[in-house]
């Protein structure tokens, strides 16, 4: 059975399915050492989209002497 029918079965399964984050190769190895059924690959350059996005909100915060919450 290919990988896309496996996590077809698996979501299409009445368990709940946990499928954490990986960031880099040393999470891939936890999460494989922890066996989860399934696992998230996350890109790097959305993750730095998202730091950057929070630096933009921050700096707007700051000049704009709202509260900063983040």
């Amino acid at each position: 059975m290919n990988k896309s029918r496996i996590l077809k079965n698996l979501l299409n399964s009445n368990e709940t399915l946990i499928m954490p984050d990986a960031y880099d190769p040393v999470s891939a190895k936890l999460i494989e050492k922890e066996q989860f059924k399934a696992y998230n690959v996350l890109d790097t350059v959305f993750l730095l989209q998202l730091v950057i996005l929070k630096k933009m909100i921050l700096l707007f915060l700051r000049i704009s002497n709202g509260p900063v919450i983040l």
